[in-house]
């Protein structure tokens, strides 16, 4: 397509920028003091006037946290069961359980098992980790029931007292 000669554009024209618009300071006579910035408008009236502000230093207090709803505590134990049957299978779960239950003596007995539902718990965390309180909760309950602090201690019978340890 070819353009009549009028629109052709001339290559000894240039077109030459505009300047900016000048900074309104600059429109001030020399020597003349700046003006002041406006005043902020004062902040809105209190609706609830009885209502107290926090004061700026003091920390706010969290937002308490609704507690679960009996479903959705139904479905996190629900969870929860799937999970550790999930971890259980996993057979070096299985092979320290295992090695647990083939110890001769009580103590030995009880370090396997420890180091049997540390894991599980482990894997169980890695799993789903939305159940870290119901996860952390059964793992202390086991733990602790493997702890010799919970057996009673056996007496002798030669050092009971009464009717069984009379000779």
């Amino acid at each position: 397509m070819q353009l009549p000669p009028d629109l052709l554009p001339d290559p000894q024209h240039v077109p030459i920028p505009t300047p900016p618009p000048p900074p309104a300071n600059d429109l001030l006579p020399e020597g003349a003091p700046k003006p002041t910035p406006p005043v902020p408008p004062p902040p809105p009236l209190d609706l609830l006037p009885a209502t107290p502000t926090p004061a700026p230093g003091v920390p706010v207090a969290p937002t308490p946290v609704p507690p679960k709803t009996a479903e959705q505590t139904l479905k996190d134990k629900m969870r929860f069961r799937e999970v550790q049957s999930m971890a259980e299978r996993d057979p070096h779960a299985i092979e320290l359980w295992n090695n647990a239950h083939r110890q001769h003596t009580m103590e030995y007995r009880r370090q396997w098992e420890r180091l049997y539902f540390v894991y599980v718990c482990d894997l169980m965390r890695k799993i789903d980790p939305s159940l870290k309180d119901l996860i952390k909760a059964w793992e202390t309950g086991h733990i602790s029931a493997q702890s010799l602090h919970n057996s009673r201690p056996t007496v002798p019978m030669n050092q009971l007292r009464g009717p069984l340890g009379q000779r």
